[in-house]
């Protein structure tokens, strides 16, 4: 695992959280948030773990705790029980975790420098655990040529203090558009109803009989439909 460092939580209740990449294996926050990835769905990531102090400060192996769901996880800030068992005694505390969605994005495929500009190769789409709507989703392609604002590490999730953003595509712009059901891929176009950058969420009107539908641009040419 990578180097994790702990943080402190400005919650009464509670006295230390975790993020993910940074707790140390042996404890009970390392546990926790190691629980909570394994809980959730494929679409989902564990970012951080909220712990009572209680729990906080005891060793644990992870088949003494597991985690409750009040409902179903989503994306966002999530108050969840944690249930400890240990030699027969089961203890119940209430804590938070912090989730993310699984998504791919644009990461730096090498170390990029300050002043220089986007070349090819330079990017790649990879599958992050990223809080709801951060990170850029759109094609490497579309950066091609766009100046680096900031020194910017290897395997870095890029974002706009990075990076230029793309230019804005004006109201009209055609655009083509793939619609995945499974393995099934369909390709439709329409235009854009609003200006809009690559990467970011919004509406195009369909050629073929004109309604519109929620999208989210890939590049100045390709978008993506986005299910509600």
């Amino acid at each position: 695992m990578n180097r994790r460092k702990l943080l402190l939580c400005a919650f009464p209740a509670v006295a230390l959280a975790i993020t993910s990449g940074e707790a140390r294996g042996g404890n009970a926050e390392a546990i926790a948030l190691e629980a909570a990835a394994a809980s959730l769905p494929k679409t989902l990531g564990a970012l951080s773990v909220t712990l009572p102090e209680a729990i906080a400060k005891t060793e644990l192996t992870s088949d003494q705790l597991r985690i409750e769901w009040r409902r179903a996880p989503r994306a966002g800030m999530v108050n969840v029980k944690f249930v400890i068992t240990s030699n027969g005694v089961r203890k119940e505390s209430w804590g938070r975790v912090e989730i993310g969605e699984r998504v791919k994005v644009l990461v730096a495929k090498r170390a990029l420098k300050n002043g220089q500009t986007i070349a090819t190769g330079d990017l790649a789409l990879s599958r992050r655990t990223v809080k709801r709507n951060n990170g850029w989703r759109l094609l490497p392609s579309a950066l091609r040529g766009s100046r680096i604002l900031a020194d910017v590490a290897e395997g870095s999730i890029i974002d706009d203090t990075m990076l230029e953003a793309p230019t804005p595509l004006p109201r009209g712009h055609q655009i083509k558009i793939e619609i995945s059901t499974g393995r099934l891929r369909v390709a439709t176009s329409g235009v854009l109803e609003r200006q809009a950058r690559p990467g970011e969420l919004t509406t195009i009107r369909l050629t073929e009989n004109r309604r519109t539908v929620r999208v989210r641009l890939l590049s100045a040419t390709r978008a993506k439909l986005v299910r509600k």
